[in-house]
């Protein structure tokens, strides 16, 4: 039987604008889908009783994460979303979080969208969309 991880071990971090891994953990309510996608392309032609594929480009999905509103997470994102160079940020998920032997997954993004969001019945939040950009890497603590 496998044995269960719950997600508040997950730890997330992302380049603040000066490019060093920030962890954000302690903002986050959600993250994911953190994806490998891998496209697929119909090659069926004329005469085939049955389709045929092949695979195409890995990644290039989005990351999604919502977070509780916090000064301090909105002033990095607020940074990253003024720069103008073009640079990538660095992002890293631990899903068992950082201890050793456990599992990274690491991605280059770019700060696609941010959002505040704020109602009267509820706690102010953030949203972020990252773009991956290359290739998912799989490596370990």
């Amino acid at each position: 039987m496998p044995t269960p991880v719950h997600g508040t071990n997950t730890v997330v971090k992302l380049d603040n604008a000066a490019g060093s891994l920030t962890a954000i953990t302690d903002y986050i309510v959600k993250v994911g889908p953190f994806g490998r996608p891998q496209e697929t392309h119909d090659v069926t032609t004329l005469g085939n009783t049955s389709k045929n594929f092949m695979l195409g480009l890995k990644d290039g999905d989005q990351i999604s994460i919502e977070c509780i509103y916090d000064n301090a997470l909105e002033t990095i994102l607020a940074a990253i979303n003024a720069l103008t160079t073009g640079a990538s940020q660095s992002f890293e998920i631990h899903p068992e979080g950082t201890a050793t032997g456990k599992p990274k997954y690491s991605v280059e993004t770019f700060l696609a969208n941010y959002n505040i969001d704020s109602s009267v019945n509820a706690p102010i939040g953030i949203s972020i969309t990252l773009q991956k950009t290359g290739a998912v890497t799989r490596g370990t603590n």
